[in-house]
């Protein structure tokens, strides 16, 4: 008999809302804490069945489709498509489709700096001044500080007289980019608080081209993908043929819709790579791997954290990259849980990896209508439960 389990879990994840005119989407603070009621399955049934049952149901009430991986002590346990990666041709979703994974990118663009420090390249306490000599405040704001989004960035581009349309559907090069930037004003003074910043990274990877001599998309790809043998994800180009490529959507009145469209180079080190769930897997397994950085570039990658603006049931901080929090398991022990969520126009995405449990699960959405609180808040509580 499946018994009910009534748990409270912390309910400050990144989730994405409206789109900014141009880039990934902006987190928004959903309840500090949930109560989360879930039929559980029987104890004779495995992880996999009852997270795969869980994502059958989610397609049947909503309109959910994407692709899912979930992998224990390096061994794939669940890798399947929901739904269709392309309505119009009838085309399914599979581990092999290929979505954008918008905000998961951070971490990616966090790895490359945090290369670049071992290379002498730079270090975490350079001012921005140094890459962009004309940045506003540029002297006041270091590299750490845009990688865990205290450097008083605004979020949105709000100066520019340009419209939506402009902004979204028209490429910006990293310049140009910037220069747009420049004309914010900031929304806290640099170091003080936590305020998410798309542009924050969007700098970080001009930071990057400048310190390397090299193009983010080919840094990224020589320092971190190559050693790894990741081929699947890279940088994404909207014109691009990409094969496997998912569709965005959106619903609109209760009708699935294409998203609107999106010039990639717009998101840049914020969230402009694609991906599939086996290649990003790849990745979140590396985390730790000597292939890419040592054992004190981890360290920092996972612990430089500071506090967020959000007051949690548990501590939640955002080191770089990544967010953290603990959780407790059903043996009553805490765990460290390692989360990103991302959004751009037509997909919504998650990632969790528990490292006390060497657990981890990847969801990649082309819808960008998904409702990702109550299935993140599910997920999560499946796996504590069930381990």
């Amino acid at each position: 008999m499946k018994k009910i389990i009534s748990s409270v879990l912390m309910g400050c994840l990144i989730l994405g809302q409206s789109l900014p005119a141009y880039a990934v989407a902006t987190p928004k603070v959903i309840p500090v804490v949930k109560l989360v009621t879930v039929k559980l399955p029987s104890p004779g049934e495995t992880m996999a069945k009852a997270m795969d049952l869980l994502l059958i149901n989610l397609q049947k009430k909503t309109s959910f489709s994407g692709s899912v991986i979930l992998a224990q002590n390096g061994n794939v346990l669940l890798s399947k498509g929901y739904g269709m990666a392309n309505e119009e041709y009838q085309i399914p979703n599979s581990p092999t489709t290929v979505f954008r994974l918008a905000s998961l990118s951070k971490q990616l663009t966090a790895a490359s700096v945090l290369k670049l420090v071992e290379m002498g390249s730079l270090k975490l306490s350079d001012p921005v001044s140094q890459y962009v000599p004309d940045f506003p405040r540029g002297n006041e704001i270091t590299i750490q500080m845009l990688l865990n989004h205290t450097s008083g960035l605004r979020d949105q581009i709000t100066q520019t007289g340009k419209t939506e349309e402009e902004l979204t559907r028209v490429g910006h090069t990293p310049e140009e980019l910037v220069s747009l930037i420049k004309k914010e004003t900031l929304v806290t003074q640099p170091g003080v608080t936590y305020f998410y910043s798309n542009h924050g990274y969007i700098l970080l990877g001009y930071c990057i081209e400048k310190a390397s001599g090299m193009g983010y998309e080919s840094f990224l790809k020589q320092a971190i993908l190559e050693p790894l043998g990741i081929k699947e994800i890279q940088y994404d180009d909207s014109d691009a043929i990409v094969k496997n490529r998912a569709e965005g959507y959106k619903v609109v009145n209760g009708q699935k819709k294409k998203a609107d469209w999106i010039d990639m180079s717009n998101p840049y080190a914020a969230g402009a790579l694609i991906g599939t769930t086996e290649s990003y897997l790849k990745w979140q397994q590396s985390y730790n791997s000597p292939k890419i950085l040592s054992k004190e570039s981890w360290t920092q990658f996972f612990g430089t954290q500071v506090k967020t603006n959000r007051t949690a049931l548990f501590d939640e901080r955002y080191a770089l990259g990544v967010m953290t929090t603990m959780l407790p398991l059903n043996t009553g022990k805490m765990a460290q849980v390692i989360y990103h969520t991302g959004g751009v126009n037509g997909f919504r995405n998650f990632q969790i990896h528990i490292d006390q449990l060497n657990l981890d699960f990847i969801l990649l959405s082309n819808n960008e209508s998904t409702d990702l609180e109550p299935l993140l808040s599910k997920v999560l509580l499946y796996m504590m439960a069930l381990i």
